[in-house]
């Protein structure tokens, strides 16, 4: 193992290496989350360290690429192999060089031994002084220079660039098999860790005070997927009132608000964050809640997703229009209606909810996919927290 790593190591180099050690803790952090489903800065970290890694495989796949394949081995048995063709062809010169010398001393005996043997003396002094010294024999080695080519040795120098590695072609074969599988992993950590994180985006918009940048994506679909709480009881202030309902908007969701006063002076909610610029709006209908609105029109309108609403004033009013909601759902009870868009019911009272109408109510709410939310100044009793969790 400590070979195969120190193999890694000269091969990817510092980037390369970083690359591996940021998708295995990603993939590492992803099979926790899916374990235990842990926090969600678990997914984020594994998503962030996933897309750190797949980023440094690019930069190390691009410097593998630029790797040039080190040829001086072959450069140089080629130059030997030349070396010892041009020998064995002086070689070869040399000795017919020695033949033809052979081949010439041997006319010239016979030329010799033909001539006539009576000639006079006086021919014998036309001859040239050097016939009649005879058959001048040569030295065995002697080279006749001009007709031996000359043998010119090529130096061949590799050039040498700067800041550009040399490996040989087994190990850019290896280098280059490492790296494919280097991209592969980071791809499918990164594609992995996005699963994840889509998963526990969803998990969280589901949730009641839990959900990360919501976005109006909730739907039946969603529902279907990941649970989620129709009956909560919680101890909070206007603020947190305030930022709850902003969320339920952002998600698609609506609500009817039961409170003393409008947190909001607009006469409209977005749907989207306020960076977007887009003017995606639901309108608030801000009323007494003795007021001329009938009950049908405002759940019907709340139910459908066309306004919410926010009914200020407490009293035996807001216990009127509670006990209309229990009827208006036990009818969508009766034809299995349900909202496509989760609509949320705040109650934040002092006056507390009767028990025989909250008993009336609080089985109807996952039915009809409504979420009723009852905010206390106190922490709830166990009693009706017990009453909740049933629900």
């Amino acid at each position: 193992m400590i070979a195969g790593l120190e193999k890694l190591v000269f091969y990817f180099e510092a980037v390369g290496t970083a690359s591996v050690v940021a998708w295995v803790v990603a993939a590492a952090l992803s099979l926790l989350f899916v374990a235990g489903l842990r926090r969600s800065k678990v997914c984020w970290t594994a998503l962030i360290l996933a897309v750190v890694g797949l980023s440094l495989a690019w930069i190390n796949s691009a410097n593998i690429s630029e790797i040039e394949i080190d040829r001086t081995a072959e450069i140089e048995a080629a130059q030997q192999r030349a070396a010892e063709l041009a020998k064995e062809e002086q070689e070869e010169i040399e000795s017919g060089i020695s033949e033809d010398s052979e081949e010439a001393k041997s006319e010239e005996a016979e030329e010799a031994a033909t001539e006539d043997g009576e000639e006079t003396a006086e021919e014998q002094d036309d001859v040239p002084a050097y016939r009649q010294a005879g058959v001048v024999e040569r030295e065995g080695g002697m080279k006749n220079e001009s007709l031996v080519p000359p043998v010119e040795t090529v130096e061949t120098e590799t050039p040498v660039a700067k800041n550009v590695r040399m490996l040989t072609d087994s190990q850019f074969a290896e280098a280059d098999r490492l790296d494919n599988m280097n991209l592969f992993c980071a791809r499918w950590t990164l594609y992995v860790t996005l699963l994840l994180v889509a998963v526990d985006y969803f998990r969280r918009l589901n949730q009641t005070f839990d959900s990360l940048l919501p976005l109006p994506l909730s739907g039946p679909l969603v529902d279907s997927l990941f649970a989620k709480s129709h009956a909560e009881v919680a101890q909070g202030d206007a603020a947190r009132w305030k930022n709850f309902l902003e969320q339920a908007v952002r998600k698609g969701e609506t609500f009817i608000y039961f409170t003393g006063e409008d947190p909001w002076s607009q006469p409209y909610l977005n749907r989207l964050p306020a960076w977007t610029k887009i003017p995606w709006r639901l309108t608030k209908l801000n009323r007494p809640v003795d007021n001329e609105l009938t009950d049908e029109f405002i759940l019907e309108s709340a139910w459908f997703g066309r306004y919410c609403f926010v009914l200020t004033g407490d009293g035996p009013q807001s216990v009127a229009r509670m006990t209309a909601l229990a009827s208006f759902l036990e009818l969508r009870h009766e034809t299995r209606a349900s909202a496509r868009h989760t609509l949320n019911i705040l109650w934040d009272h002092e006056t507390p909810i009767p028990p025989e109408l909250l008993d009336r109510i609080l089985p109807l709410c996952g039915e009809a996919n409504i979420r009723l939310v009852l905010s206390t100044k106190q922490p709830p009793s166990g009693e009706l927290v017990a009453r909740f969790i049933e629900a």
